[in-house]
Protein backbone atom coordinates (compact mmCIF):
# COMPACT_ATOMS: atom_id res chain seq x y z
CA UNK A 1 0.00 0.00 0.00
CA UNK A 2 0.53 3.78 -0.72
CA UNK A 3 1.12 7.03 1.02
CA UNK A 4 0.66 10.20 -0.69
CA UNK A 5 1.25 13.45 1.05
CA UNK A 6 0.33 17.17 0.02
CA UNK A 7 1.29 20.44 1.41
CA UNK A 8 -0.36 22.81 0.48
CA UNK A 9 -0.71 26.28 1.29
CA UNK A 10 -3.48 26.11 3.42
CA UNK A 11 -3.69 22.22 4.62
CA UNK A 12 -2.25 18.88 4.60
CA UNK A 13 -4.07 16.20 2.63
CA UNK A 14 -3.35 12.79 3.30
CA UNK A 15 -4.34 9.42 1.13
CA UNK A 16 -3.60 5.69 1.31
CA UNK A 17 -4.09 3.65 -1.10
CA UNK A 18 -3.85 -0.22 -2.40
CA UNK A 19 -2.51 -0.24 -5.91
CA UNK A 20 -4.70 2.57 -7.83
CA UNK A 21 -7.49 2.27 -5.20
CA UNK A 22 -8.13 5.08 -2.75
CA UNK A 23 -8.94 3.40 0.44
CA UNK A 24 -8.73 6.59 3.05
CA UNK A 25 -8.06 10.10 2.74
CA UNK A 26 -8.34 13.39 4.58
CA UNK A 27 -6.92 16.67 5.52
CA UNK A 28 -6.10 19.13 8.20
CA UNK A 29 -4.40 22.07 9.06
CA UNK A 30 -1.38 21.30 11.01
CA UNK A 31 -1.74 18.94 13.49
CA UNK A 32 -2.38 15.69 12.38
CA UNK A 33 -6.15 14.32 12.63
CA UNK A 34 -6.77 11.15 14.85
CA UNK A 35 -8.38 8.97 11.83
CA UNK A 36 -5.07 10.77 9.24
CA UNK A 37 -2.64 8.46 12.50
CA UNK A 38 -5.13 5.60 13.37
CA UNK A 39 -5.30 4.90 9.27
CA UNK A 40 -1.26 4.96 8.77
CA UNK A 41 -0.99 2.42 11.98
CA UNK A 42 -3.73 0.20 10.22
CA UNK A 43 -2.70 -0.43 6.86
CA UNK A 44 0.51 -2.32 5.68
CA UNK A 45 2.30 1.11 3.91
CA UNK A 46 5.34 0.36 1.81
CA UNK A 47 5.65 3.49 0.38
CA UNK A 48 4.99 6.90 0.40
CA UNK A 49 5.63 10.21 -0.93
CA UNK A 50 4.92 13.68 -0.45
CA UNK A 51 5.12 17.56 -2.44
CA UNK A 52 5.16 20.41 -0.59
CA UNK A 53 4.57 24.10 -1.43
CA UNK A 54 5.16 24.46 2.72
CA UNK A 55 8.86 24.72 3.81
CA UNK A 56 8.54 22.95 7.07
CA UNK A 57 7.30 19.86 5.35
CA UNK A 58 10.45 17.84 6.47
CA UNK A 59 10.18 19.21 10.20
CA UNK A 60 6.79 18.27 10.24
CA UNK A 61 7.37 14.40 8.61
CA UNK A 62 10.13 13.86 11.26
CA UNK A 63 7.97 15.12 14.47
CA UNK A 64 4.78 13.14 13.19
CA UNK A 65 5.71 10.23 11.33
CA UNK A 66 9.41 10.36 11.86
CA UNK A 67 9.76 5.81 11.45
CA UNK A 68 7.96 6.23 8.24
CA UNK A 69 10.58 6.26 5.27
CA UNK A 70 9.23 8.60 3.24
CA UNK A 71 10.18 10.40 -0.59
CA UNK A 72 9.86 14.22 -1.58
CA UNK A 73 8.97 14.45 -5.35
CA UNK A 74 11.02 16.62 -7.01
CA UNK A 75 11.95 17.36 -10.67
CA UNK A 76 14.71 14.49 -10.68
CA UNK A 77 11.77 11.54 -10.34
CA UNK A 78 10.91 10.05 -13.27
CA UNK A 79 7.19 10.87 -13.80
CA UNK A 80 4.62 9.11 -16.88
CA UNK A 81 3.89 12.39 -18.03
CA UNK A 82 5.87 14.86 -21.09
CA UNK A 83 6.25 17.68 -19.74
CA UNK A 84 6.67 21.02 -22.52
CA UNK A 85 7.02 23.87 -19.85
CA UNK A 86 10.31 26.25 -19.85
CA UNK A 87 11.72 25.92 -17.76
CA UNK A 88 10.82 22.68 -16.20
CA UNK A 89 11.72 23.22 -13.16
CA UNK A 90 9.29 26.16 -12.55
CA UNK A 91 6.62 24.60 -12.86
CA UNK A 92 4.53 23.45 -9.64
CA UNK A 93 4.86 20.16 -8.49
CA UNK A 94 1.10 20.52 -7.41
CA UNK A 95 0.08 21.34 -11.19
CA UNK A 96 2.17 18.28 -12.13
CA UNK A 97 0.68 15.75 -9.95
CA UNK A 98 -3.08 16.94 -10.54
CA UNK A 99 -2.42 16.35 -14.45
CA UNK A 100 -1.09 12.99 -13.61
CA UNK A 101 -3.88 11.91 -11.49
CA UNK A 102 -6.38 13.75 -14.03
CA UNK A 103 -4.46 11.21 -16.88
CA UNK A 104 -4.35 8.51 -14.51
CA UNK A 105 -8.54 8.70 -14.42
CA UNK A 106 -9.06 9.55 -18.39
CA UNK A 107 -5.62 7.77 -19.77
CA UNK A 108 -6.37 8.19 -23.56
CA UNK A 109 -8.26 11.40 -23.75
CA UNK A 110 -7.34 15.30 -23.73
CA UNK A 111 -7.53 17.10 -20.88
CA UNK A 112 -7.94 20.57 -19.25
CA UNK A 113 -7.44 20.41 -15.36
CA UNK A 114 -8.35 23.47 -13.39
CA UNK A 115 -7.63 23.35 -9.82
CA UNK A 116 -9.50 26.17 -7.74
CA UNK A 117 -7.71 26.21 -4.60
CA UNK A 118 -5.41 29.30 -3.16
CA UNK A 119 -4.47 30.00 -7.06
CA UNK A 120 -6.48 29.03 -9.95
CA UNK A 121 -4.70 26.98 -12.34
CA UNK A 122 -5.93 25.92 -15.95
CA UNK A 123 -3.55 23.12 -17.28
CA UNK A 124 -3.79 21.35 -20.71
CA UNK A 125 -2.57 17.80 -20.98
CA UNK A 126 -2.43 16.07 -24.56
CA UNK A 127 -4.23 12.53 -25.46
CA UNK A 128 -0.61 11.16 -25.56
CA UNK A 129 0.32 12.24 -21.80
CA UNK A 130 2.26 15.80 -22.50
CA UNK A 131 2.08 18.00 -20.14
CA UNK A 132 0.85 21.57 -22.51
CA UNK A 133 1.01 24.36 -20.45
CA UNK A 134 -1.63 26.55 -18.72
CA UNK A 135 -2.74 29.50 -16.73
CA UNK A 136 -2.39 31.34 -12.86
CA UNK A 137 -4.65 33.74 -11.99
CA UNK A 138 -5.59 34.51 -8.52
CA UNK A 139 -8.17 32.04 -6.88
CA UNK A 140 -11.29 33.37 -4.95
CA UNK A 141 -10.22 34.47 -1.94
CA UNK A 142 -6.93 36.13 -2.91
CA UNK A 143 -8.98 37.96 -4.85
CA UNK A 144 -11.20 39.27 -2.01
CA UNK A 145 -8.30 39.65 0.18
CA UNK A 146 -6.96 42.48 -2.44
CA UNK A 147 -9.75 44.68 -2.03
CA UNK A 148 -8.71 45.87 1.65
CA UNK A 149 -5.00 45.29 0.68
CA UNK A 150 -4.71 47.53 -2.02
CA UNK A 151 -7.99 50.12 -0.80
CA UNK A 152 -8.63 52.56 1.51
CA UNK A 153 -12.47 52.15 2.02
CA UNK A 154 -13.24 48.61 0.18
CA UNK A 155 -14.05 46.02 3.44
CA UNK A 156 -12.53 41.96 3.53
CA UNK A 157 -16.22 40.20 2.40
CA UNK A 158 -16.85 36.46 2.46
CA UNK A 159 -17.11 34.73 -0.45
CA UNK A 160 -20.35 34.16 -1.94
CA UNK A 161 -22.10 33.82 -5.08
CA UNK A 162 -24.72 36.46 -5.20
CA UNK A 163 -28.34 35.47 -6.88
CA UNK A 164 -28.01 38.68 -9.21
CA UNK A 165 -25.21 38.73 -11.76
CA UNK A 166 -24.82 42.35 -10.88
CA UNK A 167 -24.42 43.98 -7.81
CA UNK A 168 -27.23 45.99 -5.87
CA UNK A 169 -24.41 46.94 -3.24
CA UNK A 170 -20.87 47.00 -2.71
CA UNK A 171 -20.69 43.62 -0.65
CA UNK A 172 -22.62 41.90 -3.26
CA UNK A 173 -20.60 44.11 -6.26
CA UNK A 174 -17.04 43.05 -5.03
CA UNK A 175 -18.77 38.78 -4.53
CA UNK A 176 -19.76 38.74 -8.36
CA UNK A 177 -16.51 40.51 -9.28
CA UNK A 178 -13.90 38.09 -7.32
CA UNK A 179 -16.41 35.18 -7.32
CA UNK A 180 -18.73 35.38 -10.51
CA UNK A 181 -15.65 36.87 -12.47
CA UNK A 182 -13.63 34.22 -11.75
CA UNK A 183 -16.32 31.40 -13.09
CA UNK A 184 -16.47 33.20 -16.39
CA UNK A 185 -13.15 33.94 -16.62
CA UNK A 186 -12.94 29.75 -16.31
CA UNK A 187 -15.81 29.12 -18.33
CA UNK A 188 -13.84 31.54 -21.18
CA UNK A 189 -10.69 29.27 -21.27
CA UNK A 190 -12.76 26.37 -21.00
CA UNK A 191 -14.52 27.60 -24.38
CA UNK A 192 -11.34 28.74 -25.98
CA UNK A 193 -9.42 25.06 -24.79
CA UNK A 194 -12.21 23.38 -26.91
CA UNK A 195 -12.39 25.22 -29.77
CA UNK A 196 -8.74 24.12 -30.38
CA UNK A 197 -9.24 20.88 -29.16
CA UNK A 198 -12.36 18.55 -29.60
CA UNK A 199 -13.26 15.92 -27.86
CA UNK A 200 -11.44 17.80 -24.49
CA UNK A 201 -12.45 16.13 -20.99
CA UNK A 202 -12.27 19.35 -18.24
CA UNK A 203 -11.20 17.93 -15.01
CA UNK A 204 -11.71 19.92 -11.73
CA UNK A 205 -9.98 19.75 -8.27
CA UNK A 206 -9.43 21.97 -5.68
CA UNK A 207 -11.60 23.59 -2.89
CA UNK A 208 -13.80 26.18 -4.50
CA UNK A 209 -15.06 23.82 -7.08
CA UNK A 210 -18.69 24.10 -5.38
CA UNK A 211 -18.91 27.48 -6.90
CA UNK A 212 -18.54 26.40 -10.58
CA UNK A 213 -20.63 23.49 -10.01
CA UNK A 214 -23.67 26.31 -8.58
CA UNK A 215 -22.63 28.58 -11.66
CA UNK A 216 -23.22 26.10 -14.64
CA UNK A 217 -25.70 24.01 -16.07
CA UNK A 218 -23.48 21.29 -17.05
CA UNK A 219 -22.29 17.94 -15.27
CA UNK A 220 -18.94 18.50 -14.72
CA UNK A 221 -16.18 16.10 -13.17
CA UNK A 222 -14.71 16.87 -10.45
CA UNK A 223 -12.14 14.95 -7.87
CA UNK A 224 -10.95 16.75 -4.51
CA UNK A 225 -8.28 14.20 -4.28
CA UNK A 226 -6.37 14.96 -7.84
CA UNK A 227 -3.33 15.40 -6.81
CA UNK A 228 -3.30 12.82 -4.30
CA UNK A 229 -3.93 10.39 -7.03
CA UNK A 230 -1.02 11.90 -9.16
CA UNK A 231 1.44 11.64 -6.21
CA UNK A 232 0.15 7.56 -5.57
CA UNK A 233 1.00 7.53 -9.68
CA UNK A 234 4.52 8.59 -9.47
CA UNK A 235 5.02 6.47 -5.89
CA UNK A 236 3.59 3.34 -9.04
CA UNK A 237 5.43 4.35 -11.75
CA UNK A 238 8.97 4.34 -9.77
CA UNK A 239 7.85 1.02 -8.13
Amino acid sequence: MQLALDFGNTRIKWGVFDGNQLTGSGHFENQPSDVFLTTIKRYPIKKAMYLATRNYAEDWLSTWIPSMPIQQYTEHIPIPLEIEYFPNSSLGKDRIAAAIGAKSLFPDTALLVIDMGTCITIDRVSASGKFLGGNISPGIEMRLRSFPAFTARLPLVKADMPQKAFGDSTVTAMQNGAVRGSMLEIQSWIQLAQDQCENMQVVFTGGDVHFFEKFTNNQIFADPNLVLFGVNEIIRYND
